[in-house]
């Protein structure tokens, strides 16, 4: 018995057609189904070679319908292949390499950059950790992980710097991952576009022809015609008037489809899945990274310290992501600044990570508490009064007027013991100020949502970002709000709707702001 009978680390998938299912499912289709009935009904009169020719045109159309599907089996099954996940885990006092699919909860994992995790678990290690947590989230940003904060990590998703342990507490279909598989597996399949046009073209011909064909079975025995001629005659119009050479020709231009899909790096599985493509109606699009290029530079500032601003974004940073790269280089670019050797300089005493639902990140070191994060939430730990808040405000929409990413700064100053507690990291801050981040729209995109918009396909934009920021971007774009209350929705009016309220309303709604990975599936249902 082989050892990965006893495996249970694996998400549960469909198992393939068999040869024969797969070759029986070409001929699920009304139009073959009136076809079959006609060639039936040509043999039993006697009409051999028109019983031939239909069923030749079945045969050919199964033939190519079903080795174009088993192609893309076969595709399909050489990438599973390629894929051999393994992971370095702790057993019996010493580390070993295992296949992943082998892993029981209760174990130690190691991870490092470039590594799948192989499981869900809570990390009991960790050093300059991030994880990219995209095929859960779609965010593109990697998140930072501690033991101290967001020390939760997803089997699927990946390393994309640091290292770590942890320990694994769910596998298999149990896993955050598995149970978006389970969703999957348990969401009907609709028909597509082409497929429904068929059952209505094959539905409104087998009714005319009936009747075409009854009533001239009639008249000509009205008329003292024999039965059987009538009959023979009647059965002869119903066959001249299926369209036998329809079928084949769908599958051909089907197939067409599907090469040049593949010829484009992507896999259709299913043959009628080619047509669907053409049928898309709204396609629902991130922003940064997606609209945008992803690469990050901080062209605007307004700061009330600069050489405080200049600690801040060394200090809190771990050059993990865009973000911290372009706060970087900016420090790099001030006169006489090298921010290795004043990163070097003071070593840090405490870290709280930035991570998606704080949005903010503090770092304490000798010479103070140094955070960075979104505006508005920073701006309720500091000091400022409700005036100068509301100034601050201003100056926060004014950036995010221009289409820039807006980082925010602040200090607190060491205590006498250069020791500040942890529970006071958020407290009573010094704020000093923002600083504007552009990601330039890539260059095809404008162009690309034009082609979209001639072709009938609605664009909606799905963004964690600030509504002015995501407005400015849109206007770049070519895409206008004409109307604010209906075309924009923001993740915080979304969470109070019903799930029947937002599909009322999301077909008028364009930009969708500081909108949350779980808002996008409910988005998506409300489209569907």
């Amino acid at each position: 018995m082989s050892q990965y009978t006893l495996a249970k680390n694996t998400i549960t998938q469909t198992k393939p057609p068999s040869l024969l299912s797969l070759a029986l499912s070409q001929l699920k289709s009304p139009l073959i189904y009136v076809l079959i009935i006609a060639s039936l009904a040509t043999f039993f009169l006697g009409d051999y070679i028109d019983t031939a020719v239909i069923l030749t045109a079945v045969l050919i159309n199964t033939i190519l319908g079903f080795l174009q599907e088993r192609k893309a089996q076969n595709e399909l099954a050489l990438l599973k292949n390629m894929l051999t996940p393994t992971a370095k885990i702790y057993r019996n006092g010493k580390q070993e390499t295992i296949d992943a699919r082998m892993i029981q909860v209760g174990d130690t994992i190691i991870i490092g950059s470039g590594d799948r995790i192989p499981a869900d678990g809570t990390l009991i290690e960790s050093a300059s950790l991030s994880v990219n947590e995209a095929i859960l989230t779609g965010e593109a940003e990697p998140v930072e992980k501690s033991q101290e904060s967001d020390s939760l990590v997803s089997m699927g998703t990946s390393v994309a710097s640091g290292r770590g342990k942890f320990t694994v507490t769910e596998i298999g279909m149990q896993t955050k991952l598995g149970s978006i598989a389970q969703t999957l597996e348990q969401t009907k399949e609709e028909e597509t576009p082409l497929q429904k046009e068929l059952s209505t073209l094959a539905s409104s011909l087998s009714k005319l022809v009936l009747v075409v064909c009854i009533g001239i079975f009639f008249i000509g025995i009205l008329r003292g015609q024999h039965i059987v001629t009538m009959f023979s005659l009647a059965v002869a119009i119903a066959v001249s008037a299926i369209p036998e050479g329809m079928a084949v020709s769908l599958t051909v231009i089907l197939s067409v489809g599907m090469q040049k899909i593949l010829k484009r790096h992507a896999i259709v599985r299913r043959l009628v899945s080619a047509e669907t493509l053409g049928s898309v109606s709204t396609l629902c699009i991130d922003k940064t990274g997606t609209l945008t290029e992803g690469i990050m530079k901080v062209t605007e500032s307004k700061l009330s310290d600069k050489n405080l601003a200049i600690l801040t974004s060394v200090y809190a940073n771990n050059l993990e992501n865009s973000v911290d790269r372009a706060l970087w280089e900016w420090t790099q670019a001030q006169d006489s600044i090298d921010p290795q050797q004043l990163s070097d300089s003071c070593p840090r005493i405490d870290e709280i990570p930035f991570d998606g639902i704080k949005k903010y990140m503090v770092v304490h070191n000798a010479q103070g508490v140094w955070a960075k994060g979104a505006p508005d939430v920073l701006l309720q730990m500091t000091t400022l009064n409700k005036n100068e808040k509301d100034h601050w405000t201003k100056s926060i929409d004014s950036f995010a007027r221009q289409g820039l990413r807006i980082i925010a700064l602040a200090y607190k100053k060491p205590s006498e013991q250069n020791r500040v507690a942890r529970s006071q990291y958020t407290e009573k801050l010094t704020f000093l100020g923002i600083l504007g981040i552009s990601d330039p729209i890539r260059t095809d995109v404008k162009d690309a949502l034009s082609l979209c918009k001639n072709a009938g396909v609605n664009i909606k934009i799905i963004t964690g970002d600030y509504r002015v920021t995501s407005e400015a971007i849109l206007s770049k774009l070519g895409i206008d709000i004409h109307d604010a209350s209906t075309e924009i929705l923001e993740g915080k009016e979304l969470a109070d709707l019903t799930q029947d309220e937002l599909t009322r309303r999301v077909k008028s709604v364009t930009l969708f702001c500081r909108i949350t990975p779980d808002q996008k599936l409910k988005i998506v249902h409300a489209l569907q």
